[in-house]
């Protein structure tokens, strides 16, 4: 936690909308709870800042330091006006509709996260989302984050420095992978000396892989909630594997 409070007392020169209440303050923690430490002389009194508000460090200021020539910058906080409007059950459904037809539309590659390239650029990105969250002083409110199980996913949270931050398993990709296994769509490959080569039956998988995403693509949702699932460009195995689901998918597609 000490490197979240050295990061948030980092100002930068050219930031122009630090609040001068910070030139007799500084930010501090305690028992996971950031506050705010008066500088003046004798005095060192520690006050709450919700929401990194100064509203209470400039009265404490006013009132017991008699420094009056300070101002507070405008919030740019969002509020709600007559409490969070819900959605209708029909706006709701046509939202998971176009959902859904985006994710087929775009299919991804099942093993996306498993490539050197995107492991080594989720690695960097990790630090600078945590450094942003810092910075927007929201870090320290973090208590959960949902990820799907893959252990390239879950080795993520090393590069936190909060350890008390908990995983929450993405049940999206938990019930993709029971789909999978139940279907059976994962090949096994073997040579012909029995033998199993490491690098062939990767590169034949990534290959298995990348036919079914684009045959993903190809799906059609209509209006009515069936599906067209024209087969082409697929390889024979893919073919009967996707035509055993296609049952399955149309059913799944009623469930929303």
């Amino acid at each position: 936690m000490s490197e979240d409070i050295e990061a948030i007392n980092v100002t930068k020169k050219s930031s122009a909308r630090k609040s001068d209440v910070w030139n007799y303050f500084k930010r501090i923690e305690t028992n996971g709870v950031f506050l705010a430490q008066c500088l003046k002389k004798e005095c060192s009194k520690i006050l709450s800042t919700p929401n990194w508000t100064t509203s209470s460090l400039i009265k404490h200021l006013n009132y017991v330091h008699k420094i009056r020539d300070l101002k507070k910058l405008p919030s740019y906080r969002f509020r709600a006006s007559g409490g969070v409007q819900k959605l209708s059950k029909e706006k709701k459904s046509h939202i998971d509709r176009l959902a859904l037809e985006a994710i087929i539309k775009d299919g991804r590659s099942f093993n996306d996260f498993n490539k050197s390239g995107l492991k080594r650029f989720i690695q960097n990105i990790f630090p600078e989302i945590e450094k942003k969250l810092v910075e927007l002083n929201i870090f320290h409110k973090v208590t959960t984050i949902t990820s799907d199980n893959a252990p390239n996913m879950l080795g993520l949270f090393q590069y936190l420095s909060r350890s008390d931050i908990k995983h929450i398993p993405c049940m999206a990709h938990v019930l993709h992978l029971i789909l999978c296994n139940g279907l059976g769509i994962w090949e096994t490959i073997t040579d012909n000396n029995d033998k199993i080569s490491g690098e062939s039956t990767n590169e034949n998988l990534i290959n298995f892989d990348d036919s079914i995403s684009q045959y993903l693509k190809t799906i059609n949702i209509n209006s009515d909630g069936s599906c067209n699932m024209p087969i082409s460009n697929v390889n024979q195995s893919v073919e009967e594997e996707i035509q055993s689901g296609d049952e399955v998918s149309t059913i799944w597609l009623q469930l929303e």
